[in-house]
């Protein structure tokens, strides 16, 4: 018998969609799109996704048997929905947890996950007490974000005042929903502002790891280690992560102490009926492994990347609505094709003139091709709160064979890019 599954938010992407149940729909009315109508049974459109007296009063009649959302930007509404639904989710109060980093970094600290002393800062006056006791470079971050933008590595107080004033000055130019925030419910408790506060962090070494979970019941199912390839590695002057890369080559020992420390980060946040990916950092001749952060919804790109490396036998998508309907979940053991996902960022800030990425046609070894920003719109820097422009997936037989052709591809594309006069 299919079920209803109810998906909080929509961006046009198809694969999302269950293909066995009925695709329900809960968007914002500036979101819709007239074609949607054809992917789902029902659609229920708001004015305000976040407004929760909307949002009850429009789903008070419905009935569905799951919910979910594959965006940063609605755990929160989506975790309402499940608790007054009385359906499979994180609870209310955790799920506020993963929207704001420093309330992530509270909870970290409370549990002894370990993770990177930080401090929440207004102003530079806020990040005295914190300068004190940790040295330059240190990271500088918004509280909400995705793709490493706003994003910095600052080197000096000089530095970091500048870093500063320009994010709460660009950031107020974000329009996107990934900073606003559930209202009009008792629930919700008073949250730092996103457009205001940013979080400093000690600098963590190592190499970046993200690690895919799908969680039942309280059991959490890994994927295999992905490892992020920064941008200063690869020669690039900014701070996000061009290149992800899976499975990473770490000894099963290694892979262990990755694993605990997930688990440990998952449980202290209270993961649970959802994807989830954390990232953390792994120092290879210490074994250490810190965590950076935790995001309650599978990697943007996971799915294409498992499809890729297991062969067609994995289904990510699907994965993601046994596990919002509470289903009991296996994952593959073999990932025998290596993969990695490669997005490209401007280096400068303008408009886009022209981008050529002519290299990528006819290899058998490129898919998913996909652009983000078209000729005449705004692109930078990611540490500048720029949109990747493009992204795609390349994949070998050999971890350092497939790295390799990522990062030459990379770099011919890079710098190709043009801006407007």
């Amino acid at each position: 018998m299919k079920k209803r599954i109810l998906f909080v938010g929509y961006r046009g992407k198809s694969t999302h969609l269950s293909k066995n149940n009925e695709n329900f729909l809960l968007i914002n009315k500036g979101e819709f799109k007239l074609e949607y109508e054809n992917s789902f049974s029902k659609i229920w459109k708001v004015n305000d996704i976040f407004d929760w007296e909307e949002v009850r009063s429009v789903l008070a009649k419905s009935e569905f048997d799951a919910v979910l959302t594959r965006f940063e930007d609605f755990i929160v509404p989506t975790a309402a929905i499940a608790e007054a639904k009385k359906l499979p989710g994180i609870s209310l109060e955790k799920s506020v947890n993963f929207r704001n980093k420093f309330l992530m970094k509270q909870v970290f600290a409370e549990q002894k996950v370990p993770a990177a002393d930080f401090v929440l800062i207004d102003s530079m006056e806020k990040a005295e007490e914190f300068l004190t006791c940790h040295k330059f470079p240190l990271i500088l971050k918004q509280l909400s974000g995705v793709h490493s933008r706003f994003v910095a590595k600052v080197k000096s107080r000089e530095d970091l005042a500048q870093t500063l004033r320009v994010f709460q000055e660009e950031i107020q130019n974000e329009m996107a929903t990934l900073h606003d925030q559930l209202f009009n419910h008792e629930k919700i408790p008073t949250t730092p502002d996103p457009r205001t506060h940013f979080l400093l962090e000690e600098l963590l070494v190592g190499e970046e790891l993200s690690i895919d979970a799908l969680t039942v019941n309280g059991k959490h199912h890994f994927t295999p280690i992905c490892r992020y390839v920064t941008s200063e590695e690869i020669g690039i002057s900014d701070h996000h992560l061009p290149i992800r890369i899976l499975p990473a080559d770490y000894t099963p020992e290694q892979e262990s102490i990755i694993y605990n420390t997930v688990k440990k980060a998952l449980d202290a946040l209270g993961t649970n009926f959802c994807g989830s990916h954390t990232e953390v950092f792994f120092k290879r001749e210490t074994n250490e492994c810190s965590v950076v952060e935790v995001a309650a919804r599978s990697g943007g790109f996971r799915g294409e990347m498992f499809d890729v490396a297991t062969q067609r036998n994995f289904d990510l998508n699907e994965i993601c609505i046994q596990v919002a309907l509470g289903d009991t979940i296996s994952l593959p053991e073999k990932y025998p094709v290596y993969t990695a996902v490669v997005e490209i960022f401007s280096p400068n800030i303008g408009k886009l003139d022209s981008i050529d990425f002519s290299c990528l046609k006819n290899r058998d070894d490129i898919k998913n091709i996909t652009l983000n920003r078209k000729n005449g719109e705004m692109v930078g820097p990611a540490s500048r709160g720029g949109k990747f422009i493009m992204k795609f997936l390349v994949y070998g037989k050999e971890f350092q064979q497939t790295l390799n052709n990522a990062t030459k591809l990379l770099h011919e594309i890079r710098n190709s890019i043009r801006l407007q006069e």
